[in-house]
């Protein structure tokens, strides 16, 4: 099984037993099915994009939420962060 796969048949919502990888990735990704898990893409007006909609508070809560897949040695993947964290006064993180 591919890499995108693995990692997607470990993920499933709380209260389903089916994973992202049976609701998304065997269908294919983007508006016509055929972009790859992950595609490359234009990483600027990505990030710019995602800004518009994604925030620190948001980028703080996927961290601690699911840092244990993130941190998980099998997907290997590469820390970053979109924003500074040296202030999430205002956000609220359950």
């Amino acid at each position: 099984a591919s890499d995108a796969e693995r990692l997607l048949n470990s993920l499933t919502a709380e209260r389903s037993t089916i994973t992202a990888w049976e609701k998304f990735g065997k269908s294919g990704w983007g508006e016509d099915g055929r972009r790859a898990f992950l595609h490359e893409i234009d990483s600027d007006a990505y990030a710019e994009e995602l800004q518009e909609v994604y925030t620190k508070c948001h980028e703080a809560f996927v961290e601690k939420h699911w840092a244990v897949e993130w941190g998980h040695p099998i997907y290997d993947f590469e820390k970053t962060h979109l924003f500074d964290h040296a202030d999430l006064s205002d956000c609220e993180i359950h």
